[in-house]
């Protein structure tokens, strides 16, 4: 798999990690129009593709049919693909699309080759990948009226870091929203984060620093000695030296940060850190996300500990790869194996939310981190 799909799945994971906080303040019914609207000239269409929306009115056909974002869409013939690339990103958060197309068996020779042409374009940049690129271009230039706190900006930075590194060039959106984050920086170099129970994500300041930290250490064309970062890079790894990791998921988070940070400190931590993690695996080859916290459940009734969820592997896998544990260890070919037996019907890899049982966002993180973990053990494709 290639670096560039590697880091695009980053992208929707760090959106996911704002979209229920900072996104989900955004009124639904403007939020779904814009968002419309912004898919219909993004980046993953033609521009023929784009010049057709004149013509073919999609807003108005859509609105008539009463499209939301939280629908099961299925589209009956879909062809060369022109609506698939609007309604497959519209409904790929909340909703669900599935394009009922001509069999694969088919004797006809147009019908094979409309199939064809239909897959050939879908194996190109994802339609979602380039949708969420798009959507987090307007929503940074939605700043200069409505800006969202300094979680939500921190977290957007490090999306669109991430995805910039994959093509080595720092773009302008990504510098405007750096620059947006280091003024929300506190003096010690941490940030007010989100407390408000729903781990690992919204507990407590070390996960906004480090993921912070990670962008930066991350961002294209030597960012993190700039002159626009270096002050505010030095303030937060100095916090994050005063301030050790006491979770699990904190010191995974480490681990990912030590690729590429320049603290020395962590090298002759990360062994210890490192082991911890792996003696935490499950008699069945998977680690529970319950495992890596220590967050109380809205209800006050105990987490489950000993049950392995897509989370927990994927993101200990995939952080552990990251610190330099080779893909054949017994622990992470044993993790992989797991991944591999226990994806869902829907495609998805099911956690247990840590805080309550009425959502379960950490589904979507979860589900990414095993996807990166499988990329990460060369075994996306397999």
């Amino acid at each position: 798999m290639k670096k560039t799909d590697i880091t695009r799945i980053l992208v929707t994971l760090a959106f996911m990690l704002t979209s229920w906080s900072t996104l989900g303040q955004i009124n639904g019914q403007e939020n779904s129009a814009q968002t419309l609207s912004q898919i219909l000239i993004g980046d993953h269409r033609t521009p023929e593709n784009i010049a057709r929306n004149a013509s073919r009115n999609p807003i108005e056909t859509l609105e008539f049919f009463g499209l939301k974002p939280d629908m099961t869409l299925i589209e009956i013939g879909p062809s060369g693909a022109w609506y698939t690339e609007i309604l497959a990103p519209y409904v790929s958060e909340s909703g669900r699309y599935y394009g009922a197309h001509f069999s694969p068996n088919s004797t006809n020779n147009f019908q094979r080759r409309n199939l064809e042409n239909f897959e050939a374009k879908l194996k190109g940049d994802p339609a979602p990948h380039a949708a969420v690129r798009n959507f987090f271009e307007h929503y940074v230039a939605g700043w200069k009226s409505k800006k969202p706190g300094p979680h939500g900006v921190v977290a957007t930075a490090a999306a669109l870091a991430l995805d910039d590194a994959a093509k080595g060039k720092l773009s302008e959106t990504t510098l405007n929203a750096f620059t947006e984050a280091w003024k929300t920086q506190r003096e010690d170099g941490s940030w007010d984060w989100l407390k408000c129970g729903w781990g690992p994500y919204e507990s407590d300041d070390h996960y906004g620093v480090t993921l912070a930290a990670i962008a930066v250490a991350n961002a294209p064309e030597k960012y993190s000695i700039s002159k626009a970062a270096k002050y505010g890079f030095d303030k937060l790894l100095n916090w994050l030296k005063q301030n050790e990791p006491k979770l699990a998921h904190q010191k995974g988070m480490m681990l990912w940060l030590s690729e590429t940070a320049p603290q020395s400190s962590l090298k002759e931590q990360k062994a210890r850190w490192q082991k911890e993690l792996l003696n935490l695996q499950q008699k069945d080859g998977g680690w529970a996300i319950a495992t890596l916290g220590d967050w109380k459940r809205a209800d006050n009734t105990s987490q489950i500990l000993d049950q392995s969820d897509g989370y927990g592997t994927g993101f200990v896998v995939f952080v552990l790869r990251k610190s330099g544990i080779a893909a054949d260890h017994p622990s992470i070919m044993r993790g992989i194996q797991w991944i591999k037996s226990n994806q869902r019907e829907s495609g998805r890899w099911f956690t247990r939310s840590t805080y309550n049982d009425k959502h379960h966002f950490i589904t979507h993180a979860g589900t990414t981190f095993t996807l990166l973990a499988l990329a990460e053990c060369n075994q996306l494709e397999n």
